[in-house]
């Protein structure tokens, strides 16, 4: 005899609930890790996203100040399987980072090779404390062809339901060398499934010397727009916000990142990189770097970096701030 279906008692029409449930972005980190989120961090081998990110771990951990804004002290995971221990502990101490039970860093010196994603012990804690999970690094830990659509979509699946369970994740990746994979290595669905990505570099860095400044921009936003950062190295406190960066760059760089920004939301990125609104209003009516058009609203402009970087006439000849 057939066993007798349930009636399905599901009914589309009980969705409802996006109108009523809130939905308030909460920054673990201001502009950059928010809370449930899955990023990426990339940049070329050697410039220190591992560095950055260790800084980012222990400013969480102890609730410090940072080169974003202020920070609340949250639980931390770093799961490394890039780093020896020797490098992990001098990193530490370049950083000033004291010890607190805030941050776990699990690395390969351990009695257990540091886990996956996908691993019963990971999401046990995910659920438990809500951590920030800092993945050192994607390839280290995806077991397919980062090549490969299908095993790359499955892999990010793994991080994702990390954050349905409360965690967040900042994942450490390569850049590629082709022209086409700048900003990572790897397939398309990598920065399909993540919710913020960025790109480091170090400019004017040289071989064999000690980077001290880095450049952190985004090349996707999901959650809100936010500007790069240029970020330098201070000896036992960390990475802090470069205040001596050329109000031109920082206004280059946002309307490259985010063209068609209408005069005010340059201002309040700007400002978050030390740009007062009276320089901005400067540059943007006298640089020879930008060009605006109307906008849908009475007198707004939109503004677009010109493809050269030059037009007819001359720069504002700026210097910074």
């Amino acid at each position: 005899m057939a066993t007798a279906q349930k009636p399905n008692t599901f009914d589309l029409s009980q969705l409802d609930r996006v109108w009523t449930m809130p939905a308030t972005v909460n920054w673990i980190v201001p502009d950059l890790i928010a809370e449930g989120s899955t990023n990426v961090i990339s940049s070329d081998p050697g410039l220190g996203k591992s560095y950055l990110s260790l800084d980012i771990a222990g400013k969480v951990a102890h609730g410090q100040d940072s080169a974003w804004g202020p920070i609340q002290p949250r639980q931390v995971v770093y799961i490394d399987r890039e780093n020896p221990l020797a490098v992990v502990k001098r990193r530490l101490l370049d950083l000033g980072i004291a010890r607190t039970p805030n941050l776990i860093i699990w690395g390969p010196w351990e009695i257990r090779e540091p886990a996956g994603p996908d691993d019963i012990a990971i999401i046990k804690y995910a659920r438990m404390h809500k951590p920030v999970f800092i993945w050192d690094s994607f390839v280290a830990f995806n077991p397919g062809d980062e090549q490969s659509a299908d095993e790359t979509r499955d892999f990010m699946q793994q991080f994702k339901n990390l954050a349905t369970e409360g965690a967040t994740n900042w994942i450490l990746h390569h850049a590629g060398k082709a022209n086409t994979a700048k900003e990572y290595r790897g397939s398309s669905d990598i920065k399909a499934a993540v919710d913020m990505a960025f790109k480091l570099s170090a400019p004017g860095a040289r071989p064999n010397q000690p980077i001290d400044r880095l450049v952190i921009e985004p090349f996707k936003t999901r959650i809100v727009p936010v500007t790069g950062r240029t970020l330098k190295l201070v000896p036992g406190s960390g990475f802090v916000l470069d205040t001596g960066v050329d109000p031109l760059t920082v206004l280059r760089r946002i309307v490259e990142t985010q063209p068609g920004l209408n005069q005010s939301k340059i201002v309040e990125l700007a400002q978050k990189s030390g740009v007062g609104r009276n320089k901005v209003e400067v540059i943007l009516k006298n640089s020879a770097v930008f060009r605006s058009e109307p906008g849908a609203k009475n007198n707004e402009k939109l503004w677009y970096v010109i493809a050269d970087g030059s037009t007819p006439g001359q720069g504002c000849g700026l210097s910074a701030a």
